[in-house]
C-alpha cells in the first residue's frame, strides 16, 4: 500500500502496517489533492508547491528510487509538472497534465523536462482544472468550463479531435478559502465525470446528465 500525505510518500505493508519505505516530499499547505499515478514502474506525484516527484518502483521487492523531482515557484519558469486539482496521465514515457494556472504540458517522464505546452484546452487562470481519462489512442477531457473534449496527447503535442458543451458551470472558486484571490473568482465545473457503457455521466450543482458517446446516435 502506498500513501501520499503532507510529509511525503510512504509504502506500508497492508497486513501489519509496517513501513517498507518512505520518501520526503513536504507540503506547507498540506494540499494532497491530485491522485498519485502509477504507470508500469513509474509512480508520479504532482502538487502545486513542489512540482512533480517521480519514483521508480522495484518490481521484485517493496522499494523505490528517486527518478527526478522539481520545484516550480512560478507558473512557467521550470519544466516540471505542477498540478493543483488535476491528476495528470502517464502514457509510455510521457506525462500529460495541467499546471495550476491552466497551461497544458507534455513532460518527459524519464527526466521531468518539458516537451511542449499549450493554452488551447482550457482558459488560463489560477486553479484551472480538468479531468483526463485515457482511452486507447485518445483521451476524454472534462474541462472546468463544462465542456467534454476528445483529444490525442503525444510527445509531439496536443491534438483536439472534438469538443462539445455538456453543462453550465455553477460552482464558484470564490477566490480561495481566504478570498485573498478574489480576482480569480469564476464559475467552474470541477466534478469528475463517470464513463460507462458508451456514455458519460456528468453533474454540476444543479443537475446530473447522461450523454451517449456513440457516433451512431448522432448520425444524420
Amino acid at each position: 500500500m502506498i500513501v501520499w500525505h503532507p510529509a511525503g510518500v510512504t509504502s506500508l505493508d497492508p497486513a501489519t502496517g509496517r513501513t517498507w519505505w518512505e520518501h520526503d516530499f513536504p507540503l506547507d499547505s498540506g494540499l494532497t489533492i491530485g491522485t498519485p499515478v502509477r504507470s508500469g514502474r513509474y509512480l508520479l506525484i504532482t502538487q502545486v508547491e513542489n512540482g512533480g516527484l517521480m519514483l521508480a518502483l522495484n518490481p521484485d521487492r517493496p522499494a523505490a528510487r528517486l527518478v527526478w523531482t522539481g520545484a516550480n515557484p512560478s507558473r512557467t519558469d521550470r519544466p516540471v509538472q505542477r498540478s493543483m486539482t488535476s491528476t495528470p496521465i502517464v502514457v509510455g514515457d510521457a506525462i500529460y497534465g495541467l499546471n495550476s494556472y491552466g497551461e497544458l504540458r507534455g513532460v518527459d517522464a524519464t527526466t521531468g523536462e518539458r516537451l511542449w505546452s499549450s493554452d488551447q484546452l482550457v482558459p488560463e487562470d489560477r486553479w484551472a482544472s480538468l479531468h483526463l481519462v485515457q482511452h486507447e489512442d485518445r483521451a476524454f477531457v472534462s474541462v472546468e468550463t463544462g465542456e467534454l473534449v476528445i483529444a490525442r496527447f503525444t510527445p509531439a503535442g496536443y491534438e483536439e479531435v472534438d469538443r462539445t458543451h455538456l453543462l453550465t458551470p455553477d460552482t464558484r472558486t470564490r477566490g480561495g478559502g481566504s478570498n485573498r484571490f478574489r480576482q480569480h473568482d469564476r464559475p467552474v465545473l470541477w466534478a469528475h465525470p463517470a464513463f460507462a457503457n458508451g456514455h458519460v455521466i456528468a453533474r454540476n450543482d444543479t443537475e446530473v446528465i447522461r450523454v451517449s458517446l456513440a457516433a451512431a446516435d448522432y448520425a444524420r
